[in-house]
């Protein structure tokens, strides 16, 4: 009788706890449903245009888009938009898909996923996940991403022109402006235009085949370790070392990089006045056929003197012993 009475709660139990779920489950999907056509009929496009834009006015910049689109279960879709600066293009998007975490809507900072497609009309695509809450968080990866166009909309009197593939993570560490992450890109037909700030000043390269570049850093307390950047085209560049990033004045970065590059073709410099004056000045650090240099300084203004590779990498295993005693 008494396992009779056991199996007879346990069932009950059972029945109560898939009713429980079953309930849970029509909440959520009545609210996810009941925001859906909330924003449906008190959101239209021009409205949230209008408060984009209204964002957007005090920084010079303004938005536009063909057609807003909402889906299931909470996403907010794009097409064909237009970011403006001081009403000149600076970025075009076929589609663009914003996707955030349901808390967002309860008064969390903002969270969710990002996908992009057709950057300036071409082929590529991008997966962003971000997370704004106490360590604000930015991951995701790249396919085919024009890089270039990006930045030559951004600065001015510089033209870049390639594609861009891999992948990143960037956080922010504590209330100090401070960050952690990592960064592989390849990126390639690079092709560069315009001018370089350089030891011997404003230096004006014009146009330069650069081929294709392999990127892999990473990021701890704002210490940008490149463990690998690689060059092959006009030049064959190889770089290492570090960069202390100053998030206040990013041009204020600090150098301390090995450099190591050879040219590919001599008769570039023929046909480049500037570029041939900037590798006589090279001349005390070549190496048979390659120029081996230690950058330091600045961001803004770097300074060049002689390789110290080896002593580098000697001190770097002191530290290292030393740290691994303690």
């Amino acid at each position: 009788m008494n396992n009779l009475f056991q199996t007879a709660k346990n069932y009950i139990i059972k029945i109560s706890k898939i009713r429980i779920i079953r309930i849970i489950s029509f909440i959520l999907t009545s609210t996810i449903i009941g925001i859906y056509l909330g924003i449906k009929l008190f959101f239209p496009q021009e409205f949230i245009l209008l408060k984009v834009n209204n964002i957007l006015f005090p920084y010079n910049y303004g938005l536009t888009s063909d057609e807003i689109n909402y889906n299931l279960p909470l996403s907010l879709e794009f097409e064909n938009m237009e970011i403006s600066k001081k009403g000149t293009s600076i970025l075009l998007l076929n589609n663009i898909s914003i996707s955030p975490n349901i808390s967002t809507l309860f008064g969390a900072l903002p969270s969710g996923d990002i996908e992009l497609k057709g950057l300036y009309n071409e082929e590529n695509s991008a997966d962003i996940s971000f997370d704004l809450g106490k360590n604000g968080c930015f991951e995701g990866t790249v396919e085919q991403i024009p890089i270039g166009k990006l930045i030559s909309k951004s600065i001015e009197g510089i033209f870049l022109k390639g594609e861009t593939t891999g992948e990143f993570s960037l956080c922010k560490v504590g209330k100090k402006q401070k960050f952690n992450g990592k960064v592989k890109l390849n990126i390639d037909n690079l092709v560069f235009k315009g001018k370089i700030p350089s030891p011997m000043g404003t230096v004006n390269l014009g146009r330069i085949v650069l081929g294709k570049m392999n990127l892999n850093l990473s990021v701890f307390q704002n210490k940008i370790t490149i463990k690998k950047l690689k060059l092959k085209g006009a030049f064959n560049i190889e770089i290492s070392g570090e960069i202390f990033l100053n998030t206040r004045s990013f041009s204020n970065s600090r150098l301390d990089l090995e450099v190591q590059l050879s040219l590919k073709n001599q008769k570039l410099l023929k046909k480049n006045a500037m570029l041939n004056i900037a590798f006589s000045q090279l001349k005390r650090f070549k190496k048979g056929k390659y120029y081996k240099f230690h950058l330091s300084g600045f961001l803004n203004n770097p300074r060049m003197r002689k390789s110290i590779g080896n002593k580098r990498k000697k001190n770097y295993n002191k530290n290292s012993k030393k740290r691994g005693r303690k």
